[in-house]
């Protein structure tokens, strides 16, 4: 069911997304229109697309498909979340102050989303979040 909401004050549809996150496999995502954002005198749809990444890395980075296209996108932000199996959540990418060993880097490149770390992190899944437009 798609909802509505003002922004900059023309009216914008919002939730009713595509795709599965299902939280068994690796790389499936689930896509949705958040907003619009004005660059250039010219307003662009906002789309968000939540991708499952699955177990973290132990001591090395991992790669997981984002699916978006090649060209013709701006990505405005990347982010996640790392959930422990007993319940604790923190976000990615994830800086600890007292003990760089926990340190988790998060990227992406055209292909992939990788997360590297620096110690056994297999008791977490990962989901990841981006935000962008297309050009």
């Amino acid at each position: 069911m798609a909802n509505f909401r003002s922004i900059g004050g023309q009216y914008t549809t919002w939730g009713g997304g595509t795709g599965n996150l299902d939280l068994s496999t690796e790389g499936s995502y689930y896509d949705e229109i958040i907003g619009s954002i004005v660059v250039n005198n010219a307003r662009k749809i906002i789309h968000r697309r939540t991708v499952y990444f699955g177990v973290l890395p132990n001591n090395t980075a991992k790669n997981v498909p984002h699916s978006l296209p090649v060209s013709g996108i701006k990505v405005i932000t990347l982010h996640g979340t790392e959930i422990h199996s007993n319940g604790i959540v923190a976000p990615l990418p994830n800086i600890y102050v007292a003990d760089s060993q926990y340190n988790i880097d998060l990227y992406m490149d055209t292909t992939n989303i990788t997360v590297t770390t620096k110690t056994t992190r297999s008791s977490f899944v990962g989901i990841i979040t981006i935000e962008y437009y297309e050009e």
